[in-house]
């Protein structure tokens, strides 16, 4: 994507006010485009927070575009058709959506460009192929989790359609704390409710970590503005995993 254009689209969009929530959906198939939309505009918060949402199409070059001259000059506006789904279901909802679409030879690279154009802190992607490999999650995904430079969440689309409760497991890491971040901008946006999940093994029970967890749940959802209560769930077992399990179908 040539610096020409990067430097026209930052002439038109301009950097994202001090505190804004900027998340950026990388669609790879117009399908997965509305639920992408729904659950960004959640994680970016209230409405009338400073927000920016930005989706993003990038499509590989036909063989014939090998042979084309300027290829990377050009930016194929029927490209957009692909994030149609997604921009007129933004448009009903009354979600403003920023739209950019080109041909790329390096999709991870390309949105790890985008990220730090748009000053994104969230890149929001969809899950479509199994694992394959060592990798907990290949392709494209994995790549843009290694190289993104911010935060990056993975959408497993089990027919997301309203959030009405949020599972947030904790067990104390950085990762953990901005998903408490999250879950509460998505909870002041939807009035979901929340439950964090705080796993301990069982002779560790009334240890420091339940007490770190209460205060770390206290710090992330003291906004007034919080519709639903949040509850703090501590559960002793020796496997996380499959307390995780049986708690989110509740």
């Amino acid at each position: 994507y040539p610096d020409r254009l990067l430097r026209r689209e930052k002439a038109v969009t301009g950097p994202p006010a001090p505190g804004t929530r900027s998340v950026l959906i990388p669609v790879s198939q117009p399908k997965s485009g509305r639920p992408l939309r729904r659950l960004a505009d959640l994680l970016a918060g209230p409405p009338k927070a400073e927000r920016r949402i930005t989706a993003l199409y990038l499509r590989r070059p036909a063989d014939h575009d090998a042979y084309r001259s300027g290829l990377d000059e050009e930016v194929d506006p029927r490209t957009l058709d692909q994030l149609a789904p997604l921009l007129d279901e933004a448009h009903h909802r009354g979600v403003e959506v920023d739209a950019r679409s080109h041909v790329s030879r390096d999709i991870p690279g390309d949105i790890a460009r985008a990220v730090a154009e748009t000053q994104a802190g969230l890149v929001l992607m969809g899950f479509h192929k199994p694992v394959i490999g060592g990798a907990m999650l290949g392709g494209t995904v994995h790549h843009v989790l290694q190289g993104a430079g911010c935060d990056v969440a993975v959408l497993v689309d089990r027919g997301l359609h309203d959030v009405r409760s949020i599972l947030v497991p904790y067990m104390g890491s950085v990762h953990d704390r901005f998903a408490l971040e999250l879950a509460d901008a998505a909870g002041r946006h939807s009035g979901a409710k929340v439950t964090v999940l705080h796993v301990t093994p069982p002779k560790d029970a009334a240890d420091r970590p339940v007490l770190g967890a209460k205060q770390e749940v206290e710090r992330a959802f003291k906004d007034p503005t919080q519709k639903a209560p949040v509850t703090l769930k501590v559960v002793e077992s020796a496997s996380p995993v499959d307390v995780v399990l049986e708690e989110s179908p509740r």
